[in-house]
C-alpha cells in the first residue's frame, strides 16, 4: 500500500487536493353603444343583446370565484416557506413552486399538501443525491419510492405512503413518459450505477471520435468535468474560463451556483481543461462556448443530439463513477463530501454499495497499519 492510500485519522498526513486529484460540474366590461341604445328604447331584442355582451349572472359568479381561487392559490404558493434552512430552500424554491402551480386542478391534492411533500423531496434529490432540477430527472417513480422508503423519518407509515402517492400523482402530470403500470409496492431504487472500465473507454472513444472539432472538444469537457471532477452536468455548463485554475499542483475547478466549492481535477484529464481554455476570454463558458446563458437542459440536449445509441452517456452516472473511484482510492470521506458539494452522509452511503469490498489480506493490512501518534 502506498503512502497516498494511508488514512490518517489526525488528518495531518493527508492533502485533500492531492487525494482528490488522484494519479490518473380582471378586465372591465364595456357595453357597446348599440346595446345601450336598445336598452333605452325598450326593444324586445335588449335581452338578447345583453346576453351576448354579458355573461349570465351565474357565469359571472363562477368567473369571479375562479379568479379568487387562482389568486388565493398564487398567494399560497408564492408565500410558502418550508421548515428547511434558507440556504437549502432558495436553490429549489422556484422549481417547487412552478411544479405545484402546474399541477393545480390536475390532482386531488391541495397546493399546501403538494408543497409540504415536494419541498422535502426535491431538497433530498438536489442536496443529497445531486440530481439536477429537471422534471424528467426529479419526477421518476423509482426515485420517489426510494425517498419515501429511506429518507422520510419521524412520521407514521401512513404518512410516508401518502407522501409517496402525492409524488407519484405529480409525476403522472409532470413527467408522464416515466409512467409505468401500477404496482402493489415500488421497491427502493438502488440509485445510479457507475460505469465499468469498458464503458468508460467507450464513452471517451465517442468523445474523441466526433467529427466536428467543436463538438469533440465539448464532449471531452463534459466527460472530463463529470468523470474527472464529479461535477453535475449543470455545473459543467456553468463553468467559465476564469473558473479553471492551473498551477504547479494541477488543475482546480471553481464551481459556482448552489454548491460553490473548489474541486481538483484528476491528473489524467487536466490537459482537457488546459486545452479547452485556448482562445477563451475569462467570462466565456468552457462548454458550448458562445452562448449567453445556461439552460437547465444544455448538457442533456447536447448528449441527446450527439451521443450514439449504443454508447449511452449519463452525466449522473459519470459523477457516480468518479465518487466510486475516489472511495476506492481511500480519499477521506470529509474531503470527498466537500468536493461533491454535499453535507449529508447519506449521499455517500447510497453509493457505497458500488465500492468493491477489500479481500481479507488488504482488509487486515489497512486496519493494522499504524501512523504517528496512534500508539
Amino acid at each position: 500500500m502506498t503512502d497516498t492510500q494511508h488514512v490518517d485519522t489526525t488528518g495531518k498526513a493527508w492533502s485533500s487536493r492531492a487525494a482528490l486529484r488522484g494519479s490518473t460540474p380582471a378586465q372591465r366590461l364595456h357595453l357597446p353603444g348599440e346595446a345601450i341604445g336598445a336598452t333605452h328604447q325598450g326593444h324586445s331584442s335588449t335581452r338578447q343583446v345583453d346576453a351576448r355582451v354579458f355573461p349570465l349572472s351565474g357565469d359571472v359568479s363562477h368567473h369571479s370565484r375562479r379568479k379568487r381561487r387562482l389568486s388565493d392559490m398564487d398567494e399560497i404558493i408564492n408565500s410558502y416557506s418550508p421548515s428547511l434552512a434558507p440556504e437549502r430552500w432558495e436553490p429549489i424554491a422556484a422549481f417547487v413552486r412552478e411544479a405545484v402551480r402546474d399541477c393545480d386542478g390536475r390532482t386531488q391534492y391541495s397546493p399546501r399538501q403538494l408543497l409540504a411533500m415536494l419541498s422535502q423531496y426535491v431538497d433530498w434529490c438536489y442536496r443529497v443525491c445531486g440530481v439536477e432540477l429537471e422534471r424528467e430527472r426529479i419526477f421518476r417513480p423509482g426515485l420517489i419510492a426510494e425517498w419515501a422508503g429511506t429518507a422520510v423519518k419521524g412520521v407514521a407509515r401512513g404518512t410516508v405512503g401518502n407522501y409517496r402517492t402525492r409524488g407519484l400523482r405529480m409525476q403522472e402530470v409532470l413527467n408522464p413518459r416515466a409512467s409505468r403500470p401500477r404496482m402493489a409496492a415500488i421497491p427502493p431504487s438502488k440509485g445510479e450505477k457507475p460505469y465499468d472500465a469498458s464503458q468508460e473507454h467507450k464513452i471517451w472513444a465517442w468523445a474523441y471520435a466526433l467529427a466536428n472539432p467543436r463538438n469533440r472538444r465539448d464532449a471531452m469537457v463534459l466527460v472530463a468535468g463529470c468523470l474527472g471532477a464529479g461535477l453535475t452536468g449543470r455545473e459543467v455548463c456553468d463553468l467559465r474560463a476564469r473558473d479553471v485554475v492551473a498551477d504547479d499542483e494541477g488543475v482546480v475547478l471553481n464551481v459556482t451556483g448552489a454548491r460553490p466549492r473548489e474541486v481538483p481535477v484528476l491528473a489524467s484529464v487536466e490537459q482537457v481543461f488546459i486545452d479547452a481554455l485556448t482562445g477563451l476570454g475569462s467570462d466565456d463558458f468552457v462548454f458550448r462556448t458562445g452562448r449567453a446563458e445556461t439552460h437547465k437542459n444544455t448538457a442533456s440536449r447536447f448528449v441527446e443530439q450527439y451521443a450514439l445509441a449504443h454508447t449511452p452517456v449519463s452525466t449522473q452516472r459519470l459523477r457516480v463513477t468518479w465518487v466510486v473511484g475516489r472511495l476506492r482510492a481511500a480519499v477521506p470521506i470529509q474531503a470527498l463530501m466537500k468536493a461533491m458539494g454535499v453535507t449529508d452522509f447519506s449521499s455517500i452511503e447510497r453509493i457505497l454499495r458500488h465500492v468493491p469490498e477489500l479481500d481479507t489480506s488488504e482488509y487486515r493490512a489497512r486496519l493494522r497499519a499504524e501512523h504517528g501518534g496512534t500508539r
